[in-house]
């Protein structure tokens, strides 16, 4: 990432770039290339001025229609925005909240965002949001490119996941970028978690919500798991249920990776 206070960008937005990870072949994911975020509303001005820096070709925002009508994002010139609901519904704060209880109502709260995860294997809407996904990589042609939602974990997450996956980055380190939202979320999880308090009485259903504002192995885990029930494997569902040929992948990989 460009100099700039990383840290803070990161701890407030979780703002990140996914680079300098290798391959299982050895190759290297170039510098300044993929970038994933939460939300972009709360970008300061400095935080704009790094991020016009970067010179992003698109941003994709995985949100639904609600979420971005509560929170647009800033306008950043030169980029080309594409809307791409990846759920059939919200995944903001009160509609997480109003799932949960739900579900702690009918004592099926357990596995959430486990659930969340599997659908985005199953689900229609899911497998053409991620397709589209793929393809606007593709379009990119190699130049810098975001993808966000409002948390910057969980769509957001999957969806480095499965780019990851194309360009042969090994699982462990997938998991591990995956898991970083946890170190990037601690602040704003912690002003959320101070308002839900007072909301919230009922001790389970706090609880529950803060492991939802979390990331875990497991999540990730059950989209995987899914994968191979469904389709035989992770790069089987890449393939059958998104579409992504041996070209795309070969595209992609001589895209964002260094070449040796």
């Amino acid at each position: 990432m460009k100099t700039m206070d990383n840290q803070s960008l990161e701890s407030r937005t979780n703002f990140r770039a996914i680079a300098s990870y290798r391959t299982k072949d050895g190759r290297k994911i170039i510098e300044n290339r993929l970038y994933r975020s939460g939300e972009l509303a709360q970008l300061t001005i400095e935080d704009l001025h790094f991020v016009h820096s970067i010179g992003l070709s698109h941003v994709i925002d995985f949100r639904s229609v609600n979420e971005i009508e509560a929170k647009p994002n800033p306008i950043i010139k030169n980029t080309k925005y594409v809307n791409i609901q990846a759920i059939g519904g919200s995944m903001n704060q009160e509609e997480m909240m109003k799932g949960i209880k739900q579900l702690l109502e009918a004592d099926h709260s357990e596995g959430f965002l486990e659930n969340v995860n599997r659908n985005f294997i199953r689900d229609t809407t899911s497998k053409q949001a991620f397709r589209q996904f793929i393809d606007i990589a593709v379009e990119a042609d190699g130049s810098p490119f975001l993808w966000h939602c409002t948390a910057g974990k969980d769509r957001t997450g999957f969806a480095a996941a499965i780019l990851l996956v194309i360009l042969g980055v090994p699982v462990e380190q997938i998991f591990e970028d995956y898991l970083q939202s946890n170190n990037n979320r601690i602040e704003e999880n912690k002003k959320i978690l101070e308002i839900i308090s007072m909301m919230l009485p009922n001790n389970d259903e706090f609880e529950y919500i803060k492991e939802a504002m979390s990331v875990k192995k497991s999540y990730l885990q059950a989209a995987f798991d899914e994968a191979e029930h469904c389709y035989g494997s992770i790069e089987n569902y890449l393939e059958e249920g998104l579409g992504v040929t041996a070209d795309i992948r070969s595209i992609l990989q001589q895209l964002y990776l260094e070449q040796v």
